[in-house]
């Protein structure tokens, strides 16, 4: 059956997300041209001077249960693996670049080279906890909001550079913003970086082949460990955790963190296995870290309460 008729694409009200599903749109127009997107940017309550992830991913929960929109296009790291019971996430779009850059703020381009004591912007404890570990010297500097906030907040409190996602700089054409990318051996990203996830209602199979047209398979396969990962920690995306998982040929490889930002004790370690047992591979990978970690580890953190 020919697909026709309108789209109704939900979004957070960002800059970012805009520029995102305007490209979508654009691929479903001319892969189905008889589809008309519509993106609907809902803005979710703000809450002080900063926005709660959690706060905008439920806002946007809520306009799919109320059919205000056909599909949920998000930042995949920033959806929980838990979803209301009538929500599903649909497909994983191909992954960009997964890692965090350096945007650097003086005259020295590389993480190493800054300054000694030098204030750099992070966004994220898994950032400080990992970096802290390579120049134990710089003073981290929690920043909020979004990218273009977080890049105006460098130059007002005059720090050395700020770490920010590569692949949010790429989709607001700010790479050339970049003076270094760090790569996994430094700082793993977090779970879903660098791929945006769709949601939909579970009962829905209207949009099945537009689903399957945006989804990637590699990169669902590669989320699927990180994810698993991720709930077997209580699937809290302020945990001081990272993890990026790889499909080689038939097996998949998942390198992970895991740290105690009160004690300041991290583990870190890798697993390989076969690819059809990445979600499989990504609970033991995190059930391993979190024993090593011991006394004050992540593992079941939210079970007595559930």
């Amino acid at each position: 059956m020919r697909l026709m008729g309108k789209l109704r694409i939900g979004i957070r009200k960002t800059r970012l997300m805009q520029l995102a599903a305007e490209q979508m749109a654009e691929q479903i127009a001319q892969e189905f041209p008889d589809i008309k997107p519509e993106i609907l940017a809902i803005e979710a309550e703000i809450k002080g001077k900063s926005e709660d992830p959690e706060e905008n991913i439920r806002d946007l929960e809520n306009a799919l249960l109320d059919k205000q929109v056909d599909l949920i296009l998000h930042l995949l790291k920033e959806i929980p693996v838990a979803l209301p019971e009538k929500i599903e996430l649909k497909a994983v779009t191909e992954r960009m670049t997964p890692f965090d850059a350096l945007v650097s703020n003086c005259d020295c381009p590389f993480l190493d080279e800054l300054p000694d004591t030098a204030s750099l912007g992070v966004s994220h404890v898994r950032q400080s906890e990992q970096l802290g570990l390579f120049r134990p010297d710089l003073r981290f500097v929690e920043l909020k909001g979004s990218v273009d906030s977080r890049l105006q907040q460098m130059e007002s409190r005059n720090l050395a550079g700020i770490i920010l996602s590569a692949a949010s700089l790429e989709r607001l054409d700010l790479q050339s913003r970049v003076t270094e990318m760090i790569m996994g051996d430094i700082l793993l990203p977090g779970p879903g970086q660098g791929c945006l996830g769709i949601l939909a209602l579970r009962s829905s199979r209207k949009w099945n082949a537009i689903l399957e047209f945006l989804g990637d398979a590699t990169s669902r396969l590669e989320t699927t460990a990180e994810r698993a990962f991720l709930s077997q920690l209580a699937d809290n995306p302020d945990a001081p955790l990272a993890v990026l998982a790889a499909v080689d040929s038939t097996e998949i490889i998942i390198e992970a963190f895991l740290a105690n930002p009160e004690t300041h004790r991290s583990v870190r370690d890798s697993v390989r296995g076969p690819s059809q047992f990445a979600e499989e591979l990504g609970l033991k990978l995190a059930i391993e870290l979190s024993l090593r970690l011991g006394e004050g580890g992540l593992l079941s953190v939210d079970t007595d309460e559930s």
